[in-house]
């Protein structure tokens, strides 16, 4: 807060790569550190969303919906507060079978009934999931332009201010969803998504430059593949949560 913060965030949302270019070519004095404005960027996003839902009163959207077949089931509890638990005998084939050296009985019957505190788990987690995909996006740069900068540095630069800026315009999709209405809301993500790929773009353009057509190839195949690990990422991250949950 030396003032740098505000005109660094400015020159990150209007102008897309340009704090990239700026890096590179050694004028830093006025702006933040890279990881420095990742952290702010970041960490005003993951305290936004339990802010939002305080404020509106929402329940938070549920991450996990885990059900079984009624069959595997027994009701455990009064009729207010069901606990649902698997049957005696469903429990011990788990507990005897491979399987259930991984994922036993128990385990399972705590994912159905504390689901709130699962989902808690993995939204926890989140921030340390988005920290190490960052320098896998850098990579997937790298390949991509490794005839541009051979070094892995300024690829990295790139993904830090990227991933800082979808932080910034995440936080803003959660500032119109407090009015409450949901085709705002609705509205709100389709201008994200439509942002997001124009800055991402328009930066790749301003910080690698090459033709237009070559641009949109390479970056349309970092792009899914990307969305692609992050995915994987997604559901190994709700995995290892439940096997230690």
């Amino acid at each position: 807060w030396d003032g740098k913060v505000l005109g660094t965030l400015r020159e990150l949302m209007t102008r897309p790569g340009q704090l990239t270019v700026d890096f590179l070519a050694g004028r830093r004095a006025r702006w933040l550190p890279p990881f420095r404005l990742y952290l702010i960027a970041s960490i005003a996003y993951f305290v936004s969303v339990p802010a939002a839902e305080f404020i509106t009163h929402r329940k938070p959207t549920a991450i996990t919906k885990v059900t079984l077949p009624d069959s595997l089931l027994t009701p455990v509890g009064d009729s207010v507060g069901r606990d649902r638990r698997l049957k005696p005998e469903v429990a011990a084939q788990l507990d005897d079978s491979p399987l259930g050296r991984v994922l036993p009985a128990a385990r399972i019957e705590r994912v159905l009934n504390q689901r709130q505190e699962l989902d808690h788990a993995i939204r926890a987690a989140m921030p340390k999931m988005m920290f190490v995909l960052l320098p896998v996006f850098a990579l997937l740069l790298r390949v991509a332009w490794r005839d541009r900068f051979r070094s892995y540095v300024p690829h990295l630069y790139f993904s830090i201010h990227v991933h800082a800026f979808t932080f910034m315009a995440l936080l803003l999709r959660v500032v119109l969803g407090l009015l409450g209405s949901k085709r705002v809301d609705q509205f709100a993500s389709l201008v994200f998504v439509v942002a997001l790929v124009w800055y991402a773009f328009t930066a790749l353009r301003r910080v690698y430059g090459g033709p237009l057509w070559r641009t949109l190839v390479k970056g349309t195949a970092v792009g899914v593949v990307y969305c692609s690990v992050f995915l994987i990422s997604i559901v190994a991250l709700a995995i290892i949560t439940v096997l230690v949950f």
